[in-house]
């Protein structure tokens, strides 16, 4: 498939790293944000660590004897907030290298696909600039994973595009049904899916969403 220069074709194993930097990039790009941490920030245990923080703070300005008691106050809350907020930050980076390293898919793309599944890359000027993978789980249902698109080249249209060629291709095969997994962690996809007729078929107590679509 070609369209404004675009080629859209299946991964060659030279090109199974590139690919998965581009997966990954993208998968930090959506996880890894102060938007995700703040998910954290309001959980339980949070406070009490924030509360910790605050006192610490405010002994800490009290003892230096620049401020009144109020200051130091707003001074320590404004510290505990920040601090608490680059902890959740670090968890949430934690988390993704940990789900990162536990996808055995990701440490070599090129085998997981050569056989029954699918891997495409979209090229442009000869470099690859998105990517999208199908993983038949029966004669008439797929999943799409792995879908990305390197930051340059994000809002033009291009994951409409790589997913138009995947919606085609299964009609090809004769697959009915398609469903992925994402999480509230990424709303850029969610809201791809949903403007391109996915629904919501699942949430999960981990914050995955499973979506799913006829064709």
């Amino acid at each position: 498939m070609e369209e404004d220069g675009i080629n859209i074709r299946e991964l060659r194993q030279d090109e199974a790293n590139e690919a998965r930097d581009i997966v990954v990039s993208g998968l930090k790009r959506q996880i890894v944000t102060y938007r995700s941490a703040l998910k954290f920030f309001f959980r339980r245990i949070g406070w009490v660590i924030m509360g910790l923080c605050l006192v610490g703070f405010y002994l800490l300005t009290s003892s230096l004897r620049l401020l009144s008691w109020q200051q130091c106050l707003f001074v320590s809350v404004v510290l505990a907030t920040v601090f608490r907020i680059h902890v959740c930050l670090g968890v949430v980076y934690s988390k993704f290298r940990e789900y990162i390293n536990s996808e055995a898919e990701l440490q070599d793309l090129y085998p997981w696909y050569k056989d029954g599944g699918k891997f495409w890359v979209a090229v442009f000027r000869g470099k690859a600039i998105g990517t999208v993978a199908l993983r038949r789980t029966s004669e008439t249902v797929a999943e799409l994973k792995w879908m990305s698109v390197r930051p340059t080249y994000r809002r033009q249209g291009l994951a409409t595009l790589m997913l138009k060629h995947f919606e085609e291709y299964c009609r090809s095969v004769g697959i009915e049904r398609i469903f992925l997994v994402t999480s509230e962690f990424q709303p850029e996809a969610k809201c791809l899916f949903q403007k391109c007729g996915f629904t919501i078929t699942k949430n999960f107590e981990n914050r995955s969403i499973r979506f799913e679509k006829s064709i």
